[in-house]
């Protein structure tokens, strides 16, 4: 395996977690009666660039799909810390109207919400079809997809990048 930032080869095990289900990987009734499968957790450091990463057994995008069952907004206290963070955040930065805010892996627009009730244009990015859409119900611009370099080249592009 190697790294994913700079592509040394990875041969240092940092944690070995043994084995687990993918996360939020919920069995439907039809399933129970069958073998449930369970993946490596094993946390790799690369020893050039120091990059502490899990071992990729199942593809992001198996996991990050129409059925991703977390919801950041389902916790109360999670949104309260959002709250709080945004108000901290606008002021140390002196964000305003003339800023734009992006969130990676913004789920269903929990944080980027209080940002939207500021009037702070902002923009999250979400792999996951449900959340995904469940920000954009609460107003907030989503693009459904991984972030990645090419998705970076092509916000500055389209001028989308951070003020």
């Amino acid at each position: 395996m190697k790294c994913r930032f700079c592509h040394h080869e990875l041969i240092h095990v940092f944690i070995n977690l043994i084995n687990a289900p993918a996360s939020n990987s919920f069995l439907t009734k039809d399933q129970l009666n069958e073998p449930e499968v369970f993946y490596p957790i094993e946390l790799y450091v690369c020893d050039k660039c120091f990059l502490v990463q899990t071992g990729e057994y199942k593809k992001s995008g198996e996991i990050f799909n129409r059925e991703y069952a977390y919801f950041s907004s389902f916790s109360t206290s999670w949104l309260e810390h959002a709250k709080k963070y945004v108000d901290m955040i606008t002021g140390r930065l002196e964000l305003s109207t003339a800023s734009h805010v992006m969130e990676i892996a913004s789920n269903d627009g929990y944080l980027l919400q209080y940002f939207l009730e500021k009037q702070i244009p902002c923009l999250g990015i979400e792999p996951s079809a449900n959340t995904a859409q469940a920000a954009r119900e609460k107003g907030i611009e989503t693009l459904e997809e991984f972030f990645s370099a090419d998705l970076a080249e092509r916000l500055v592009q389209e001028e989308k990048k951070l003020i």
